[in-house]
Parts: C-alpha cells; sequence; structure tokens
C-alpha cells in the first residue's frame, strides 16, 4: 500500500508498520515542536468528526505531509481517549469509517489491499464485483437494510457471496467503525495526560460546545407536526407496524431523547411494532439515554439511506435537531419568518455572485 493510502486509512495494520519503525514516543509526540502541526491537526479533525465534516488531504506534496496525517490520527486517539466520551468515540469511528467508504468507491482498487488488512477472506475481485466469504458478509452485513442484501438473495458458491463493489464498501464501512469503536478508549497514562492537558481542554471544550447545540438545548414542548421528514417517516412507519432498519431506530429513539422525551414515553412509541419486546426495546433505549448519543446529523441519515421527504428547510440545515429548533423558532416567531427567509436568500445571492466573480478572475 502507497504511504498516501496509509495517510488516509491511518487505523490499518500497515500504518501500524510504519509508524513503529520511525520509533516516535507518545510523549515527544505530545511535546515536541516538531509535531506542533501533527497535534493541531489532531484537534481539527476531531473538530471535523463532530461537524459531520471529516475531510482529509486531496494530494500530499511529500513525506512530511503524510506523517503529519498519520500522527495526528494517533494524537487525536490519545485526546478522544483522555476525554472518555462515549458520544465522542461513537461519531470519531463513524467519520472515519464514512469517510473510508467513499474513498473506496472513488478508488475500487484499494479494495483488495483493504479487505485484506480488515481479515475478510474474499476471492475472484471482478470489474464490478467481489467473492466474499459467507462468514464475513454475515458479520459486517447487520447493518444493510435493502432487501437484496440479505444473503438468501445473493449468488453463493463455496462459502463465498458475490457482492457488488458498493456492497463490499459499506462492508468496509462497518468493519473499520467497529474497528475503531471498539479498540477506544485506549489507556492513557496519567503522565501523558498532563502533557496533553491543554489539548484536552480544548477537545472538551468543543465537545461540550457540541452536546450544548444538540444534546442539552431545552426543546421545551415537545411537537411532533414540527419533526423533519425523516423523524415522521419514522414514526409512522412504526405505527404502521413497519421494523425500523437498526440505523433508523437508533436516529429515532436518539432523536426523542435529544428533544426531552422521556425514555418510558420512547418505549411506548414501539408499542405498536410487531416485533415489541419490552425487555430489548428498554435495554436499547436506556442505552442511548445513559450515554447521551446524539442523534445523526443528516450527512449520516443520508450515508445509510434514512434521508426521506427533504423540504426547502432541509436544504438549510445539517441536523435534524437542527430542523426541529428552526421549526419551533418560527412557531413561537411567526413574524420574523419572513426576515430570516429573506436574509437567507441574500446570503445566498451574495454567495453566487462571490462564486461568478472568482470564475471570471480566473478565465482573465
Amino acid at each position: 500500500m502507497r504511504l498516501e493510502d496509509i495517510a488516509l486509512f491511518p487505523y490499518l495494520n500497515e500504518s501500524s508498520v510504519y509508524i513503529s519503525k520511525l520509533d516516535i514516543s507518545p510523549e515527544s509526540l505530545a511535546t515536541s515542536r516538531a509535531f506542533e502541526k501533527a497535534r493541531r491537526r489532531a484537534i481539527n479533525r476531531i473538530e471535523g468528526v463532530l461537524s459531520g465534516d471529516l475531510s482529509k488531504p486531496a494530494s500530499f506534496s511529500n513525506e512530511s505531509e503524510i506523517l503529519v496525517e498519520i500522527l495526528s490520527y494517533i494524537y487525536a486517539r490519545i485526546l478522544i481517549s483522555s476525554v472518555n466520551e462515549a458520544a465522542l468515540i461513537r461519531k470519531f469511528a463513524l467519520q472515519e469509517a464514512i469517510f473510508a467508504h467513499d474513498t473506496i468507491l472513488k478508488n475500487k482498487d484499494l479494495i483488495p489491499e483493504i479487505s485484506k488488512d480488515l481479515g475478510f477472506i474474499f476471492k475472484d475481485v471482478e470489474i464490478d464485483s467481489v467473492a466474499i466469504h459467507f462468514t464475513d458478509y454475515i458479520k459486517y452485513s447487520l447493518s444493510l437494510k435493502n432487501i437484496s442484501s440479505k444473503m438468501v438473495n445473493k449468488r453463493v458458491e463455496s462459502g463465498f457471496v458475490t457482492i457488488t463493489h458498493n456492497e463490499v464498501a459499506r462492508l468496509i464501512q462497518e468493519a473499520i467503525r467497529i474497528k475503531i469503536e471498539f479498540s477506544l478508549p485506549a489507556t492513557i497514562p496519567d503522565d501523558l495526560q498532563e502533557l496533553c492537558s491543554n489539548d484536552i481542554k480544548e477537545v472538551e471544550t468543543i465537545f461540550n460546545e457540541f452536546k450544548k447545540d444538540y444534546v442539552d438545548t431545552d426543546f421545551g414542548e415537545i411537537m411532533p407536526g414540527l419533526f423533519p421528514p425523516c423523524i415522521r417517516k419514522a414514526l409512522t412507519d412504526v405505527k404502521s407496524g413497519v421494523n425500523l432498519a437498526h440505523s433508523m431506530r437508533f436516529a429515532l429513539v436518539s432523536f426523542l431523547y435529544n428533544i426531552g422525551m422521556g425514555n418510558e414515553d420512547i418505549i411506548n412509541a414501539f408499542n405498536v411494532s410487531p416485533d415489541f419486546d419490552y425487555e430489548k426495546t428498554s435495554y436499547q433505549v436506556n442505552h442511548i439515554s445513559k450515554n447521551e448519543y446524539k442523534c445523526p446529523a443528516c450527512s449520516t441519515m443520508v450515508t445509510y439511506g434514512n434521508c426521506f421527504g427533504k423540504d426547502e428547510i432541509c436544504e438549510k440545515i445539517k441536523h435534524p435537531l437542527g430542523y426541529y429548533s428552526r421549526k419551533i423558532y418560527f412557531s413561537k416567531n411567526p413574524s420574523n419568518t419572513k426576515t430570516v427567509k429573506a436574509k437567507e436568500e441574500k446570503e445566498e445571492t451574495e454567495k453566487e455572485i462571490s462564486k461568478k466573480e472568482a470564475k471570471e478572475k480566473e478565465i482573465n
């Protein structure tokens, strides 16, 4: 695997081998001026994770830039482990996994190497398909909700399931998410935490702001009529006896919890589901509330196929809770609705003009 690829997938075993050869101690990473860029990049990385927009360099000019990218991942793990918030760990793992999925689809030549590194047993990598061992398929396909993804609908020969590149990319995404999430929090010695104390405090501040925006917000009286389209559809499906995919069930429960609905009320909302199990549902709801999980961002909802019925407000926000908050504001301040929309239209127009001017400058 190229060094550039190792930098984009720093959780793979090849990355560990590369770093071990450099002999860089955690203490040196935390304090040396030589790694200041890596430490700053780590914090920016965490900010991107929490905003739902983890970005990485499209290319690298030299090995020094590659090293910064890899070390930033390692330092981010140190900071995240020190903060030790379940929601942050989950978000970090998910965003890294989503980035991997999107990158693999743009460069499908990476599929064999990454699959091998993750321990997948596979063969017959064709132009548009891969044959993967059924045990790996079962293990990582639980989050795939399309009926065509069920193994009964797949061609199985000698224990190998033939799937598309898109499907193997989703399996790789899930494998990476699990690999990262279950490896955190790592045990960070007290003396190392002391060396990183300023950066740890900065990450705690960033995370607390994130929680304040979406978890601790006082939404007041719950108003189902103002829910975003995706959540309304999920509730309608539940009431109609439709079994929700695990990812949509998590989104619905976390959304209802985030806006202040009590655990018993959330549990009762699922009481019409054909597979309703009070003990199981109670455990899931209590687990989400105990860890203060946040409802997934819109980008994540899209990735899992849970975005339905987008309207004009959806175009302006990045999170279901942002949608609900906005609708509440407009319902309480109807006189401000036109003002806000006019301001947004003006800003949109100004952006378009700026883009046009920049394009004209490039041409000239």
